[in-house]
């Protein structure tokens, strides 16, 4: 195929899916034009005898070729030349109509346009402000032809390179047609005034290759934070129903760093926009106006890459909020090894981390997880944040048997596996969160 042809059709493409519904009554290959059809007034210009109406059944007994075209359409206007010499070749035997939806006054003006510019004034037969005929022969990309034989039978619906003088000899000839059929898309349900995909609208997102949602507070869905992988890679991001700090410990902590209270400073005239507090009201008022539900799609993604893109959403979603990681000397729960003891080990069977009020099993887990999930659950409101520096990374089993909120019972269950929990300063980085002029 010519490759400016081909960049042309996908601009028309794209233009007539606007334009684009669906027949009540489809007219395939093999079918018979419809009485209906034949005797139906079609309106014209540019007749050979200054007809402004016509009906197909003047035609019978002729190969009739319905091109259906539009004047935004560089292909079709490209076509047009060529379609005016063959219906002047094959004029006694072959009749050739120019269909668009368009109006008297468009295709007027089009066609003055076009004969000052090429110096060539067409002969071709235009219908124009058709709708029956685009509803019997529905379609997505145009030029669109459809042949129909001297005996009334729809023989063949192709594209524009089939449409020449060798083809339509052979056809007249033969009677039979080998012409290669215009394969359209399949048509999808569309809605420009709806979002996409929203409830089936422009398909089922089988292909999605990105997408990121924003809503406000929804009543029903589940509060939290989840991300996926599948096998190949696509990733899905979700929060829902929490407010704007999750959103930026997540972005910029990811699975690395829980920056929650303990590890988050929030420099803004309206700090209630991210972080509740009792000089915000009821709870439940808050929450509905200032929590929100989001989810990210995004194909081969890694986990980093998802939370990368979250961090690129909040900079669009919310330009006036600048978030940083900052260093800060501050007291902490330091978890560590004890000199002179083994690192300790993991152990058979699955993996398994529980937490509950007084205990703690972790078994073919790494310690990150047991840290993190002390800071995220246990010392979520707390102001001392727990930090790991024993250096171990490899899977660990061990059982705590004590109230976890009392991290010295719990630093006592530790040292049979070599590990402690004491009260130290230490230099860490911690996420702020300012307000952001925008210009």
């Amino acid at each position: 195929m010519n490759v400016k042809f081909y960049v042309r059709a996908l601009l028309c493409l794209y233009l007539s899916l606007s334009l684009h519904h669906l027949a009540a009554q489809e007219l395939k290959v093999g079918d018979t034009l419809p009485p209906e059809l034949w005797s139906l007034p079609l309106n014209v210009i540019s007749h050979p005898s200054g007809k402004e109406t016509i009906t197909l059944d003047e035609y019978k007994g002729k190969l009739i070729i319905l091109d259906f075209w539009a004047t935004w359409c560089n292909p079709c206007v490209a076509m047009l030349p060529k379609m005016d010499s063959l219906q002047k070749e094959f004029a006694k035997q072959v009749q050739i109509l120019a269909l668009t939806y368009q109006t008297t006054k468009e295709v007027d003006e089009f066609m003055k346009k076009y004969t000052r510019r090429t110096a060539r004034e067409l002969k071709l037969t235009m219908v124009i402000e058709e709708k029956a005929l685009h509803q019997a022969f529905p379609h997505i990309y145009i030029p669109h032809y459809v042949w129909v034989s001297p005996e009334g039978k729809v023989k063949a619906i192709t594209g524009h390179e089939e449409i020449t003088a060798e083809k339509i000899r052979s056809f007249l000839k033969n009677g039979e047609t080998t012409l290669a059929t215009k394969a359209d898309p399949t048509s999808i349900a569309y809605d420009s005034s709806k979002p996409f995909l929203v409830n089936g609208n422009g398909g089922d997102g089988k292909n999605l290759v990105y997408q990121s949602v924003l809503t406000r507070y929804t009543e029903g869905l589940p509060d939290g934070f989840s991300i996926r992988l599948d096998s190949i890679g696509n990733g899905k991001l979700s929060l829902f129903n929490v407010p704007l700090h999750w959103y930026y410990l997540k972005a910029y902590g990811a699975d690395s760093v829980w920056f929650g209270p303990s590890r988050t400073e929030v420099h803004m005239k309206d700090p209630h926009r991210v972080v509740y507090s009792d000089s915000c009201g009821p709870y439940e008022d808050w929450k509905n106006r200032y929590t929100y539900c989001y989810q990210l799609v995004l194909s081969a993604a890694s986990r980093l890459n998802l939370f990368n893109a979250l961090r690129e959403d909040l900079r669009r979603m919310f330009p006036d909020i600048e978030a940083t990681i900052e260093p800060r000397r501050k007291l902490c729960w330091v978890l560590s090894r004890l000199d002179g003891h083994k690192i300790p080990i993991a152990s058979e069977g699955a993996y398994v981390s529980r937490m509950e009020p007084t205990g703690y099993t972790l078994q073919n887990g790494r310690l990150k997880g047991l840290v993190w999930n002390m800071n995220m659950f246990v010392l979520q409101q707390s102001a001392i944040p727990l930090i790991d520096e024993t250096g171990i990374t490899h899977k660990i089993s061990l059982q705590i048997n004590a109230r976890l909120n009392d991290m010295v019972s719990v630093s006592k269950e530790l040292e049979k596996y070599g590990l402690q929990i004491t009260q130290e300063y230490r230099d860490i980085n911690v996420l702020v969160l300012r307000d952001k002029e925008v210009k």
